[in-house]
């Protein structure tokens, strides 16, 4: 992989996440692994691989301190669960609240999924249109563009000690 400077790992952070969202999940999870987090980048690549838990092969301690940095921050602890219980086939998450503080792409994925903001930040405002490749997959709504292959040789280039 190339140098792990804070900038190159955001967007390692970020395609990771989004190969997660297109259901690539072999390849998100090397990613993933593959980048040296950072103390900022923690609970991003944790709560990630917590979501992958199934295919990564984790140890009880293992997960014991990834679930610690996920915990840490109140938007990654429930999206987390929120995402985690998704993935196991539930859809209604009517009653789960999302902390006033919890903004961005997150809040936009669990908002579509049914979780409301305490305070009911949508009652007064509207909210820029969002579409995650993750929720239409979620709630079978279709529409989820698949990686070629030419781009998952491209990816794993990246991991490569060549880089």
């Amino acid at each position: 992989m190339p140098e792990n400077s804070p900038r190159l790992r955001r967007v390692y952070d970020y395609l990771a996440w989004w190969l997660f969202e297109l259901d690539e999940q072999a390849l998100s999870l090397e990613l993933a692994r593959a980048v040296d987090p950072g103390d900022d980048q923690a609970p991003w690549q944790s709560r990630l691989i917590l979501l992958l838990e199934a295919s990564a092969g984790l140890h009880e301690d293992q997960r014991q301190a990834l679930v610690a940095v996920v915990q840490a921050s109140p938007c990654s602890r429930i999206e987390l669960t929120v995402l985690q219980r998704a993935l196991a086939g539930e859809r209604d998450f009517a009653q789960t609240e999302l902390p006033a503080v919890c903004e961005g792409p997150e809040a936009a994925r669990l908002s579509q999924l049914g979780v409301r903001w305490q305070p009911d930040w949508l009652g007064t405002i509207q909210p820029e249109p969002y579409s995650s490749p993750l929720v239409r997959r979620l709630l079978d709504q279709g529409g989820v563009p698949r990686l070629s292959e030419a781009s998952k040789r491209a990816i794993r280039a990246l991991l490569s000690p060549q880089g």
